[in-house]
């Protein structure tokens, strides 16, 4: 075993954990923005005392958490792919399982947020609403999760990457289509809470539009890192 093997065993884990830590970076600095544009009147009122308590929210916390712990482990079959090193079938797993769960929160958004422009009291029947919106999520998983196994099995996995990361692209421009309009709808019957459930539908196709950019992140800083490696600025 050469001195640099276990530098290389442990490749994943280092370039994983600096484009989630990118990631993570990039949600929170994204949070106040999208929170402005959608709910400019009551941002603005609520000023920094406001802001204090999303940051410290433990929802806040959980969401942006999952989601780069998800960036993460879908980016160690493509690190592998960029450092030369051999791909086991087992390790598809990895990605097959996140693309599905992140087209899987694609469908709970936009769930979401058509059912609050087709129910104006969606906050009372909260319940059936998680039920319904959920269970057409966790649908959407596995049967996403199936139809990338089955491509696994007849392409490299270079290719499933790289189409994963194109249907997810096109999978989230979709959902903003509907959670976009649907939250304009919502905001204009000045109810309150009104645009909460479509606020969480543009949430989750921003974030799943940011995340499906994951590989191409990671291609971009570690050709970076060689050239300065070589010296070659």
């Amino acid at each position: 075993m050469t001195p640099e093997t276990p530098t290389r065993e442990r490749s994943w884990l280092h370039w994983g954990l600096l484009v989630a830590g990118l990631y993570l970076t990039w949600f929170m600095a994204l949070t106040l923005p999208l929170l402005a544009t959608c709910f400019p009147t009551d941002f603005f009122k609520n000023g920094l005392k406001g802001v204090l308590e999303i940051y410290l929210s433990w929802q806040y916390l959980v969401i942006i958490g999952i989601l780069a712990l998800s960036q993460f482990l879908f980016l160690r079959v493509p690190v592998r792919i960029v450092t030369k090193r051999p791909v086991p079938r087992k390790s598809i797993w990895l990605p097959v399982i996140v693309s599905g769960f992140w087209f899987g929160l694609l469908v709970l958004g936009g769930a979401f947020a058509l059912a609050e422009v087709m129910d104006q009291k969606v906050m009372t029947n909260f319940a059936s609403c998680l039920l319904w919106a959920g269970g057409c999520a966790l649908l959407s998983w596995v049967v996403w999760a199936v139809v990338f196994f089955l491509i696994s099995r007849a392409k490299e996995p270079e290719e499933l990457i790289r189409q994963q990361s194109r249907w997810l692209l096109r999978g989230s421009i979709l959902e903003l289509m509907i959670a976009v309009p649907s939250h304009i709808m919502a905001r204009g019957r000045n109810e309150c809470c009104a645009g909460f459930f479509t606020f969480f539908g543009i949430t989750m196709g921003v974030s799943v539009m940011l995340l499906s950019f994951g590989p191409a992140v990671l291609l971009l800083y570690h050709a970076r890192w060689r050239r300065l490696k070589l010296g070659k600025g």
